[in-house]
């Protein structure tokens, strides 16, 4: 219940920060991000991929090095993909050896909202741990982060990322804190062009698998 009233409260944050008109981004370590764009496939299939631990890591082979565990703590409701909810434990990079990997543990729920639009909400997961307190970030904090997805004409899907991570700056070299400060490292505008990207790649890999299958 703990959990669930946890996932919960960040679902709520999430839409109210997907509703503000205004920019999220603040010149601060505390500053969120945000992103949209649109994708090749519907909101149901971007839910399965990114509740599945293979899937979400091959979607994002340039951010996501590797996860260790994915605790399945609710499957949803009635074989409903709406009210999963994951620990996830995983390692976010970018790939020089300038830039610490950054370890995350995090909560991951889903919610259905209305009929062809879906909630992807992460949390962290240290929040929970009893007798928890504040303490100075060793390496890195998601704060509330996720994405809502909405079904458009054409089995294409609308996203919108939202991405708020602090960070010890110290564990960044000098030519990297303009990259990472700015929200291009390990912002929103990384994970919406990694995702497109990967759809675009996917594109391309089944013309070449199925030529003919491709333009009947």
């Amino acid at each position: 219940m703990v959990l669930l009233n946890l996932a919960l409260d960040a679902l709520n944050e999430l839409f109210r920060l997907y509703e503000n008109d205004k920019p999220l981004w603040v010149s601060s370590l505390d500053g969120a991000t945000r992103e949209s764009g649109t994708v090749a496939d519907t909101s149901l299939a971007l839910v399965n991929t990114l509740l599945d631990k293979r899937q979400w890591v091959e979607m994002f082979p340039c951010v996501v090095e590797k996860t260790y565990t994915t605790d399945v703590i609710s499957t949803g409701i009635g074989g409903n993909k709406s009210g999963s909810l994951l620990l996830i434990k995983t390692e976010l990079q970018i790939i020089s050896d300038l830039v610490y990997v950054r370890e995350v543990q995090f909560l991951r729920f889903c919610k259905k909202y209305v009929e062809g639009v879906w909630a992807i909400i992460d949390v962290s997961g240290d929040t929970i741990q009893e007798g928890s307190q504040e303490s100075e970030i060793e390496n890195c904090w998601r704060f509330l982060s996720g994405c809502i997805l909405q079904d458009m004409p054409n089995s294409y899907c609308q996203v919108t990322w939202i991405e708020h991570m602090e960070y010890n700056e110290n564990l960044v070299h000098d030519w990297y804190r303009p990259l990472i400060k700015t929200g291009l490292g390990f912002g929103a505008h990384r994970w919406m062009v990694t995702l497109q990207r990967q759809y675009q790649f996917l594109k391309v890999m089944k013309s070449i698998v199925d030529p003919i299958g491709n333009h009947t």
